[in-house]
């Protein structure tokens, strides 16, 4: 028996053949089925769970940082009220010399 050549066309196959039987691929080319113990999926209640504990990790640390800003500003408030007064009483002293 005689084989003839195959003829490629681009975009054209044909399905090949084994001792004259359709080699089954579409297996090859279908997605595999996982089962549920390799991956489970992610539900939304427990993605909204996350983002409101990460949400609530963020507000403690901004909260932290306004207070820590908050003392900072009130510490500078008082250097300069008390260079303020310094200066008043400097001036004052020069005066009544």
């Amino acid at each position: 028996m005689t084989e003839t050549p195959e003829t490629k066309v681009p975009g054209l196959s044909t399905p090949a053949l084994t001792n004259g039987e359709f080699i089954d691929a579409s297996s090859e080319f279908l997605p595999k089925e996982k089962d549920a113990s390799d991956e489970r999926q992610t539900s939304a209640i427990e993605i909204a769970s996350e983002l409101e504990s990460n949400i609530k990790q963020i507000q403690k640390m901004l909260e932290q940082s306004d207070k820590e800003v908050n003392e900072k500003v009130e510490r500078i408030s008082e250097r300069i009220e008390r260079l303020r007064r310094f200066c008043e009483d400097s001036s004052k002293e020069k005066l009544s010399s």
